[in-house]
């Protein structure tokens, strides 16, 4: 095993700059934001003997509750019963939290809102459906029943994977469109930017799914099925089914990465920008499927190093993002791939820190563990691509 320092030093500069601004971040990112904190300091305590790391997980422990007050997401008023860095910290024996987490995994089951065909939804706006809301509820269910050992929640969140997958997903493209809405959204329900032309007091003029292929919509799902199928017992009968799925999703996407290793804000219109997010989202699911090594994984792993390098190429040393989509589930009140294209991107947009960090965090586990990858130095190297 190597002593390697290069992700991680990336790592520690992101968290950094999320230090300086933590209020107006941990506001509008706070969930996946703490989870990917809490996976960050298990990582670097690995790879890294500097004490910062045992410091920073007890900051952490000390903060996450299992129900917060205000537990939010992207979407404006829609708050989480399960905070995701709780629950993976009771899957890994981390603190004292697998009995809250189990409890209140059991509410979710009981008593969170659902739409006609049982899928969670929005109680904002019942019927909603967001890729968004797959990655708040399927993973923790995932992580609620690797702590508890029970089969219903396991269960569960492969009934709403699958559920989701029939709505959302377009086999064709191998894309995930990033919602749906049955019928016309109130002015609430959206968030509007000062500067978006799109957003303006706007509602939703038309219904059904967004035909936008979004980048960091189709992450979200990735990431909900990424921690399923890990956290998945290997005797489960979707598994393998599964984890074909995810090889089958995340081939699809290479077709859409361009040259310099970026998928774009519009997945497959490469005239729209190179998205920081969404490219971390899909390299941090490349880097789960490396990781475990149950393919062929020469197909994915130059594909996986030019995306680390252009991913890289965004990320400033003082911890700044560039090219992060502007945090809007639905903009234009369309959602047209047009409108996805024009809704543009901000530096240091909060949704962008926490998928950045669980893919460098990735990356520094496969180099410290295996020979798949080079260091950080290296692949900048072996990738220089063209100035962003």
């Amino acid at each position: 095993m190597k002593n390697t320092t290069g992700y991680l030093d990336q790592c520690i500069s992101l968290y950094g700059k999320i230090g300086a601004d933590r209020t107006n971040v941990y506001r509008q990112a706070g969930p996946l934001l703490e989870f990917s904190a809490v996976r960050l300091t298990k990582v670097g305590m690995t790879g890294d003997p500097a004490p910062h790391w045992q410091t920073l997980q007890d900051e952490l422990l000390a903060r996450i509750k299992t129900v917060p007050e205000e537990l939010r997401g992207e979407t404006t008023d829609l708050t989480w019963p399960i905070h995701p860095g709780a629950a993976w910290l009771a899957a890994r024996g981390i603190g004292d939290y697998s009995k809250s987490v189990a409890e209140t995994a059991e509410k979710l089951i009981a008593d969170g809102h659902r739409n006609a065909d049982g899928l969670f939804d929005d109680p904002v706006y019942p019927g909603h459906l967001s890729t968004e809301i797959m990655a708040m509820t399927v993973p923790a269910l995932a992580f609620a029943g690797k702590c508890s050992g029970s089969s219903a929640f396991f269960e569960e969140a492969v009934r709403q994977y699958e559920g989701y997958e029939s709505v959302l997903y377009d086999p064709a493209a191998k894309l995930w469109h990033p919602g749906y809405l049955p019928g016309k959204a109130t002015g609430k329900m959206w968030r509007y930017w000062d500067k978006s032309i799109l957003t303006q007091g706007l509602y939703l003029k038309k219904t059904g799914v967004f035909q936008g292929c979004w980048s960091r919509g189709e992450g979200y799902a990735l990431f909900a099925l990424s921690e399923l199928v890990y956290e998945l017992p290997d005797s489960h009968p979707k598994k393998a089914e599964l984890l074909q799925v995810r090889e089958q999703m995340l081939e699809g996407l290479l077709q859409y990465q361009d040259p310099n290793g970026m998928w774009h804000q519009v997945l497959n219109d490469w005239g729209s920008y190179p998205e920081t997010s969404g490219t971390a989202w899909i390299l941090y699911a490349l880097g789960r499927l490396i990781k475990r090594g149950r393919t062929d994984l020469s197909r994915f792993l130059t594909p996986y190093q030019r995306g680390l390098a252009g991913m890289s190429r965004y990320l400033a040393w003082d911890g700044s993002l560039f090219n992060v989509s502007t945090g809007c589930i639905c903009p234009g009140g369309r959602g047209t791939a047009a409108d996805y294209a024009l809704l543009g991107w901000r530096k240091d947009e909060p949704a962008g820190f926490p998928p950045v960090l669980l893919a460098l965090q990735q990356a520094a586990q496969i180099e410290h563990y295996t020979e798949l990858i080079p260091s950080y130095q290296e692949v900048m190297n072996l990738f220089p691509g063209d100035e962003p």
